[in-house]
């Protein structure tokens, strides 16, 4: 069993879901109510607000929902489009888009996604737009094959990857939801 990425895909990753999405969020409107609160104590760590709470739970569900997407992939010996094995390139295009769900849920740290207007950061609606179209272009075209190590997926495949990138959007949703009701702070 090779290793599930590439040093090449792992940058990649990194450029295309950490710089374009992130700047967009950046122009995310402020939450509602925002201003009502009290404001944080200036001692306080910004690990302190959930945050690590946050990260440990998108990152365990990014990592068993990726390992287990990858060794079904693999045991199970399901080929890409071309014949050649798909499981690392699943993985790969699991992960991309799955960040991006993650993105697209933290439009708001307490409300719902569903709650926002659909079109109010357009930014970010464009960014993922764009992220999920070169990771796309990685995946097909046969120049990028070469560069990245893919496989092209066959449509079965891919549907199966962003079914599964919903998990993290779907937690974030309910890390929200137990954080509105008291639950979670």
């Amino acid at each position: 069993m090779t290793l599930p990425l590439t040093t090449l895909q792992i940058l990649w990753m990194n450029l295309i879901t950490d710089g374009v999405p992130a700047l967009a969020l950046g122009v995310e409107q402020g939450e509602r109510n925002a201003m009502k609160r009290d404001p944080y104590p200036p001692s306080m760590s910004m690990f302190g607000l959930g945050m690590t709470r946050h990260i440990a739970i998108v990152g365990l569900t990014l990592g068993l929902t990726g390992i287990a997407l990858g060794y079904w992939s693999w045991s199970t010996n399901v080929l890409a489009a071309n014949g050649k094995p798909a499981w690392n390139t699943m993985v790969f295009i699991f992960l991309t888009i799955a960040q991006m769900g993650h993105a697209w849920g933290l439009r708001s740290h307490r409300e719902s996604t569903f709650t926002l207007p659909f079109f109010s950061n357009p930014l970010l609606l464009g960014a993922i737009i764009f992220t999920v179209f070169v990771q796309l272009l990685v995946v097909y075209l046969p120049f990028f094959n070469h560069i990245f190590g893919t496989n092209p997926l066959t449509g079965p495949q891919l549907l199966l990857c962003m079914v599964l990138s919903t998990v993290v959007f779907i937690v974030v949703e309910l890390e929200k939801l137990l954080i509105r009701r008291g639950v979670l702070k």
